[in-house]
């Protein structure tokens, strides 16, 4: 009876073994997934804030052939201008109030395209980031983080996927949200060319938000 009774404890045990084995499995397998989906995450993220960077440059190269066509068209409204007085044969003094009326022109039309380009930028650029926060803080990312990962991890692993956003910043578009941020607690009829403040907390990326 004791050798039937040990036989039995042993067959219970490998079978005990042989649970924990296959559940050690399926848990390496659930692990393994996770992890991959968190990659390709990450890989899209990056590829999406590349591609919307490429977007970005070539409206802004679009934005310049705005003002240089502008800045053309106020030069030859000049030249119309300085020939009609030599037409007329305008006084000195007539033609130099002509000519400021149209340098002031000039440079207010320019200063209003360079506003609005840097307001268009600035929209550009936030809408990304939102993008960008929102596929890091995805449901499926997050739970999947949360299985595996402690607390501490998960932040430290969200804040490396911003750090590598914010990395890829067009350098003159992060020029223009500092400037812009430090603007935000200004006076509202300080602000230049009517200009509110997109970002609530600055560059959100710099901070993690």
């Amino acid at each position: 009876m004791s050798f039937t009774s040990s036989m039995k404890s042993n067959e219970g045990a490998i079978e005990v073994l042989a649970r924990k084995r296959e559940s050690l499995r399926q848990e390496r397998e659930r692990i393994v997934a996770i992890q991959l989906a968190r990659a390709q995450a990450e890989e899209r993220i990056r590829k999406e804030a590349i591609a919307e960077i490429r977007s970005s440059c070539a409206e802004m190269l679009n934005l310049k052939a705005r003002v240089d066509e502008t800045n053309a068209q106020l030069i030859a409204d000049l030249d119309r201008m300085i020939s009609r007085a030599k037409e007329f044969r305008e006084t000195p003094s007539a033609a130099e109030m002509n000519l400021h009326h149209l340098q002031r022109n000039f440079l207010q039309q320019t200063e209003i395209i360079r506003r609005q380009a840097r307001q268009e930028a600035l929209e550009r650029e936030q809408d990304r980031i939102n993008h960008a926060q929102s596929q890091l803080r995805s449901p499926a990312l997050q739970s999947g983080l949360s299985q595996d990962l402690t607390p501490q991890q998960a932040d430290s692993i969200g804040q490396s996927f911003e750090n590598a956003i914010s990395s890829l910043h067009n350098p003159h578009i992060a020029a223009t949200l500092l400037l812009l941020s430090q603007k935000r607690n200004a006076p509202e009829q300080d602000r230049a060319g009517g200009y509110r403040p997109m970002l609530q907390g600055g560059t959100m990326l710099a901070h993690g938000a």
